[in-house]
């Protein structure tokens, strides 16, 4: 196939992205719906620190108000602890900084760290990870791909999955900056390989730490480093032996973790007497003899495929890399393997309140791959094909638009969805007045004990 360079319709895209993302993200002006449920524990280490400079949360005592914004749990010595890890605050901190010197130069009293200023500097560090993780992107594409491949594998990753709502609706979310992330460390782990040097050990060494320090399971990412070019069992011995001729660097990607990590582990030594701490609690846990892989996959009530289908393509784009592409092969399916099960694992395997699988979205950098060997696949075939098969393509982003929008005006439940209730609003963005009967609500007491034979309730509005 004859090469057709795309660069300045990739940069278009891009920056077409970037303003779309910007006019999407208007939540700024209420800062109680940016700095919400999850994100109180990621961003609390920031406040806390720098405004209240009191990591123990004394300072509520004096005002119980300051329990609507900081929500830490008790540790068996008494300690309050932040459930969530640094991690999303140290990505934050250069927001929060701005932010925290705008207000006080403009309005002392707004100096809160809780105020419309620093919600949309948190908003903007959304775009700015984002994009720059889709910039990586393109860069990890154009070593296995061309242009025009990897212009349509980014429209497909960023426009056709839960990405863009995590990107808009519910920014400031951990999945859009651990996609950059992933990004970054998979492009270097493939600069690792062919130049072993110290540059790209430190940078594997500090985007492997913040991947973990913001959610600790997508340590896995390691099984990406360790299997890279790899042609199979019989490169054991080999693979063993570059490791320990590298060591030095080895040993420099460790101890750039470790560093990243060490904030953590003073803290959680500090506070609650444990080098090591499960702040989670023991509510909320995994159940590895039970996955609900099928649910997570499959299931109406967000499930990754129903909700951004041309994931499935991405996925079944593994089986067409084991012949050209057999040195990537072997990682991203081991990867895929080990996500789904730790993934399905969870306790609450639907994640709460979320449009699709949320938590695939991290990884998208690893589909990205596949999905790039089918868009490759497909261009050579007669121009019939071609043009029916990019229509599915099309087809499956413009339903992942389509549900993003749904969901956004509610037709779309956060938490409860059926099949009846989505052929029941298919057609409408707002919800009909028989959308809530036919909702059910997931049993969260039962799920926390990992029974799901009957995970719903009945809701009715």
């Amino acid at each position: 196939m004859k090469r057709i360079s795309f660069s300045g319709i990739t940069v278009l895209i891009l920056s077409i992205t970037i303003i779309w993302v910007s006019f999407n993200i208007c939540n700024w002006k209420n800062p109680d719906s940016v700095i919400a449920w999850d994100v109180k524990s990621y961003y609390a280490y920031l406040p806390a620190t720098f405004i209240y400079k009191d990591l123990t949360f004394s300072f509520r005592q004096d005002k119980p108000e300051y329990s609507d914004w900081f929500w830490p749990f008790t540790a068996p010595n008494g300690g309050l602890v932040i459930i969530t890890s640094m991690g999303m605050s140290m990505l934050y901190s250069p927001f929060f900084f701005l932010a925290h010197g705008y207000t006080i130069m403009t309005s002392p009293e707004e100096a809160t760290g809780f105020s419309k200023p620093y919600a949309f500097m948190l908003v903007m560090s959304t775009i700015f990870y984002a994009s720059v993780g889709l910039i990586f992107l393109r860069k990890l594409l154009l070593r296995f791909f061309n242009d025009t491949v990897s212009t349509f594998v980014i429209i497909a990753v960023f426009l056709g999955t839960n990405l863009f709502c995590y990107s808009t609706t519910h920014s400031v979310m951990s999945h859009a900056y651990s996609f950059c992330l992933i990004t970054i460390f998979i492009l270097f782990t493939d600069r690792w390989y062919d130049h072993p040097n110290v540059k790209n050990s430190i940078v594997l060494g500090l985007t492997g730490g913040l991947i973990s320090l913001i959610r600790p399971t997508n340590i896995i990412v390691v099984v990406l480093f360790i299997f890279w070019n790899w042609h199979g069992y019989s490169e054991i011995r080999t693979r063993l032996q570059l490791f320990y001729k590298k060591g030095l660097m080895i040993l420099i990607i460790i101890l750039t973790a470790f560093l990243i990590w060490l904030p953590q582990l003073i803290y959680w030594k500090s506070i609650t007497g444990h080098w090591l701490y499960y702040s989670y609690g023991p509510d909320n846990q995994f159940f590895f003899n039970n996955p609900q892989w099928f649910k997570v996959l499959f299931s109406f009530r967000n499930g990754w495929f129903i909700y951004s289908p041309i994931m499935f393509v991405a996925v079944a784009g593994i089986a067409f890399m084991i012949k050209n592409y057999k040195i990537i092969f072997f990682p991203v399916l081991i990867y895929f393997i080990l996500n789904v099960y730790i993934v399905s694992s969870w306790w609450c395997w639907w994640y709460g309140g979320s449009f699709g699988l949320r938590a695939f979205i991290d990884s998208y950098a690893v589909y990205a791959l596949p999905l790039g060997v089918v868009f490759q696949r497909t261009f050579p075939v007669k121009k019939i094909y071609r043009y029916c098969l990019f229509s599915l393509y099309l087809i499956l982003i413009i339903i992942c638009q389509f549900f993003s929008y749904k969901y956004r005006y509610g037709s779309i439940h956060f938490d409860s969805m059926t099949h009846e209730a989505l052929f029941d609003s298919f057609w409408r963005l707002k919800p009909s007045k028989t959308f809530y009967k036919k909702l059910k609500t997931p049993d969260y007491d039962l799920a926390r004990k990992g029974i799901y034979e009957k995970d719903y309730k009945n809701k009715t509005k």
